[in-house]
């Protein structure tokens, strides 16, 4: 029991409120919900959202500003922290905003980079060319005639194909005799 004069302040409340109302083992869990938060697929809004939602489970680890920008900025993404490290903010806020801005940019960059992208086959695979006689196929000879030697594209191999195939149709040519 407290004096009669005493003066309860806003920590011993909260200490006093939480012991009745909180198990502790729900506070051992949300401590250890905030120390693995991390943005993972969140976007920074939905990361500062859930930071400020546990922050009051945090205790000793975000009991100052520094502690808090410093928990925060663990939990972003490896993108996002190196554009920050760059930069030192003064306040948890700043840093928040900041890291709003640098995300705006970064999926702006994206766009920009997805918009610009060729389209086609896939980049990953180097096309592959063929040599081939740039002179019209005779359909009676099997001796190939002279003349140059090209190298074509990948696009333009099959519409050449395609083309020889069907001239050789039209023309009649026994399918023995097309190589």
């Amino acid at each position: 029991m407290l004096p009669a004069d005493h003066v309860v302040t806003w920590d011993e409340f909260k200490t006093a409120f939480r012991a009745h109302h909180i198990p502790e083992g729900l506070m051992d869990r949300k401590l250890n919900e905030f120390l693995a938060l991390t943005q993972g697929t969140r976007t920074v809004m939905q990361y500062a959202q859930a930071f400020n939602h546990l922050c009051q489970y945090g205790g000793y680890h975000v009991d100052t500003d520094a502690k808090k920008r410093d928990r925060f900025c663990r939990g972003l993404n490896t993108k996002l922290k190196e554009h920050l490290n760059l930069v030192r903010v003064d306040s948890y806020n700043e840093l928040v905003n900041m890291a709003i801005t640098q995300e705006d940019c970064i999926m702006a960059h994206k766009a920009e980079k997805k918009r610009k992208a060729p389209v086609g086959p896939s980049s990953a695979q180097p096309p592959t060319y063929c040599l081939v006689q740039n002179t019209p196929a005779a359909p009676s000879q099997k001796a190939p005639q002279q003349g140059h030697w090209i190298i074509r594209p990948p696009q333009l191999q099959q519409q050449q194909h395609l083309s020889v195939f069907y001239h050789r149709v039209l023309r009649g040519v026994p399918r023995g005799e097309w190589l």
